[in-house]
């Protein structure tokens, strides 16, 4: 997740005043957003910098609209009162734009993660999917007057969500229904907005919000794993999301596990997504069902195989279905498989699972779970944890905007 200029050559750019004064200042709003509130005083412990740095420092924020004065704190003390600050909830607003196959989500958040206005804009008849005009026009249409609340002076920059990686050779971002997003096009709409964008990918926005609801991943790492269509991961490690040179990095779906196996359109064999996604566990449960009589699917799709989803699998999976519980334990072999790899690699050992495959329910985590206890004798599998995560969809659009206001948002950038 990068604002749009990060993708362009930044090397040698030297560190001045400004940067300085910048750093100092999101220092400041880093630290009281995180505490709630704090006077002057504790700051300036905290952070190290003088008395009057702090409170020169203070005035700027407080003069921006970003910080208030929340009154009085409390104190054992005698003398003046010292009073304690806050972030300013309604000083800075983030419209935030997630791109789906039918159209485009808005969300207009403030600095206290309140939804202050949501609808959804449809691509018009006619239109490809995720096509450049259609995706960058509906979203200058928003803000420049569709939004009833959007108010491009409090703005601190447009967050988009894509459904699909960033590839350099193309310069463009790759969508995963089809199509592309091209850089010059985000690039002609940042100039038109006249604001930052910033782009987030969504498997990195649940990844970051995954880690994020337990203190705990800060030390020991999340290794997220989506299976669905396909199969993608994403790393959190060392504080942050791990995305690598040209945010390309954790294709888990491609790891290979049978170097004979089928053909990938990443031009290997075996890839592990050629076997645990979607629609490969459909086909296999439907081919499986036309060789032995399956009486729980045969009741849940009425005879017919072609209405077979995935939650009717589950179900079946979980009645112990004899053909639906072989062929879904030997996909959980094959995913474990690549998980193993993961951890191999990484020596992360907290997994959450999302996607479609969640649909597969408890059985089949306790079936990946009992795999995890066979394989302790290896030492970096040891203390494994497996989980379905339970985010909804608005975890995306959260999770961006968290991620903006805690990682990229600047004081100075207005």
């Amino acid at each position: 997740m990068h604002y749009l200029s990060d993708f362009k050559d930044c090397a040698g750019r030297p560190v001045n005043a400004r940067q300085i004064k910048e750093e100092k200042l999101k220092q400041l709003f880093d630290l009281l957003y995180a505490a709630g509130e704090m006077a002057r005083a504790d700051l300036a412990r905290v952070t190290g910098l003088s008395p009057t740095t702090v409170s020169a420092l203070v005035e700027e924020l407080i003069r921006r609209g970003i910080f208030v004065e929340a009154g009085y704190a409390p104190t054992m003390q005698g003398g003046r009162r010292p009073i304690n600050l806050r972030v300013n909830a309604q000083g800075r607003q983030i419209p935030t734009f997630t791109i789906r196959c039918s159209g485009v989500r808005f969300e207009l958040y403030n600095l206290g993660m309140e939804v202050l206005e949501a609808f959804d804009l449809r691509f018009a008849d006619g239109e490809l999917e995720h096509s450049d005009e259609a995706c960058t026009c509906l979203i200058a249409d928003v803000l420049n007057g569709r939004s009833k609340c959007f108010s491009p002076q409090l703005a601190a920059g447009v967050c988009i969500c894509i459904p699909g990686i960033y590839k350099p050779d193309r310069k463009a971002f790759m969508l995963c229904a089809g199509g592309e997003l091209r850089l010059e096009v985000l690039e002609a709409l940042e100039r038109e907005l006249q604001l930052p964008l910033f782009l987030g990918n969504e498997l990195h926005c649940l990844t970051y919000m995954e880690a994020m609801r337990s203190a705990e991943t800060e030390s020991r790492g999340l290794i997220y794993v989506d299976v669905s269509r396909q199969v993608e991961t994403c790393l959190y490690v060392n504080g942050d999301v791990y995305t690598g040179r040209d945010n390309y990095a954790g294709q888990l779906g491609h790891v290979s596990i049978n170097y004979r196996g089928r053909p990938c359109s990443c031009g290997s064999r075996g890839c592990l997504e050629r076997y645990v996604n979607t629609d490969a566990v459909l086909e296999r449960i439907a081919e499986a069902a036309a060789f032995k009589r399956c009486r729980t699917l045969e009741q849940l799709t009425g005879g017919d195989m072609g209405k077979l989803t995935m939650e009717m699998i589950g179900r079946a999976y979980e009645a112990g279905e004899p053909v639906v519980v072989e062929v879904i334990d030997d996909i959980a072999e094959q995913l474990f498989a690549g998980v193993y790899a993961m951890v191999s690699i990484t020596g992360v050992g907290r997994i959450a699972l999302g996607g479609d495959i969640a649909r597969m329910g408890p059985r089949f985590l306790e079936r990946m779970q009992a795999l995890a206890r066979q394989t302790t004798g290896h030492h970096l599998l040891r203390g494994i944890t497996i989980a379905y995560s339970d985010l909804d969809a608005d975890a995306v659009s959260t999770g961006l905007v968290s991620y903006f206001i805690k990682k990229r948002f600047e004081i100075n950038r207005r």
